[in-house]
């Protein structure tokens, strides 16, 4: 690898997901895209970033994110089996 810092090895894309994450303004971090996340992280590991404070606030989101995305499925699901229940009870 060269001598270059792996920050200046990261896209400029790497590098606004970073600096909205800084932020830390929900509002803004909510509005990233979660595939713009995903290849952040892939990048940041390629190029040696994945040690540093800032990755691991980058692999926060994510894991906030798919939990977030696991309870929603789940309300769902359970929304959708109280209805076949119901349906099939009073339906005859």
């Amino acid at each position: 690898m060269s001598d270059t810092p792996p920050w200046e090895m990261l896209s400029e894309k790497a590098k606004n997901v970073y600096f909205q994450l800084g932020t830390r303004n929900q509002k803004v971090i909510n509005n990233l895209k979660t595939s713009h996340l995903i290849d952040t992280v892939r990048e940041s590991k390629m190029f040696g970033y994945d040690s540093i404070g800032p990755y691991k606030m980058l692999e926060h989101e994510i894991e906030r994110r798919d939990s977030s995305k696991k309870w929603k499925l789940a309300v769902i699901a359970t929304v959708v089996t109280v209805l076949g229940l119901l349906i099939k009870l009073f339906g005859g």
